[in-house]
């Protein structure tokens, strides 16, 4: 299973960035895997996407290394469900800014947001990143490229916005990025979840039996 993991800080978020950095590839445990750190503009946590065997796996995992390392306020698990990982254009990783939208929906629309967003060709200037549902408050997140905040905005009140069962969106821009694991882990780790083109474009999962 995927999870995104936010950590409250007790001693400040340099600190547990820093931490969190310093120590990148040590805490691989039993079960758990992290793949991704995240930091978001105007927020007191940090965003860690870890790939698990269990809850109780990551449970584990936050006591027995990140608190022991640098005490926690507290912490969110947010499992994913159904997570899509698209493909995009070389140098948008690096050249555009990386926001994170939380999505919320009327529940019998689940499904029919989900695919939508699938199948939604957007703009030349954002790139979707990877899509799932949460078991968290946020319904559905979404991970987009984007030149900046106005782009994004436009983009989220255009194609999602309007969707039948759409309630609300909260974007937000993230500030620092890394990968937990070397490179070559960091893609193995997304090869199960991976979707053959771009949304808008009738793709497929590139790995239909892992997934």
């Amino acid at each position: 299973m995927l999870a995104m993991v936010r950590l409250f800080p007790k001693t400040g978020m340099t600190k547990l960035w820093k931490m969190l950095e310093e120590n990148r590839q040590k805490f691989v445990t039993e079960g758990v895997e992290p793949i991704s750190a995240s930091r978001f503009e105007g927020h007191g946590y940090i965003n860690l996407l870890v790939k698990a065997e269990s809850l109780k796996a990551i449970n584990d995992f936050l006591i027995g290394n990140i608190n022991e390392a640098l005490p926690l306020r507290k912490t969110q698990i947010l499992p994913m469900m159904s997570p899509r990982i698209f493909p995009v254009e070389e140098g948008v990783h690096y050249t555009l800014e990386r926001y994170f939208a939380q999505i919320d929906i009327e529940p019998e629309s689940y499904k029919t947001v989900y695919d939508k967003l699938v199948n939604t060709k957007f703009s030349n200037d954002t790139y979707a990143n990877w899509l799932s549902y949460s078991f968290g408050k946020e319904d559905i997140l979404l991970s987009v490229f984007s030149a900046d905040r106005e782009s994004t905005m436009e983009l989220l009140r255009r194609e999602i916005g309007d969707i039948p069962g759409v309630r609300y969106i909260e974007a937000h821009r993230a500030i620092k990025f890394m990968p937990m694991q070397s490179k070559e882990k960091y893609e193995e780790s997304r090869q199960a979840f991976l979707y053959s083109p771009a949304p808008g474009q009738k793709g497929q999962l590139v790995n239909p039996d892992l997934y």
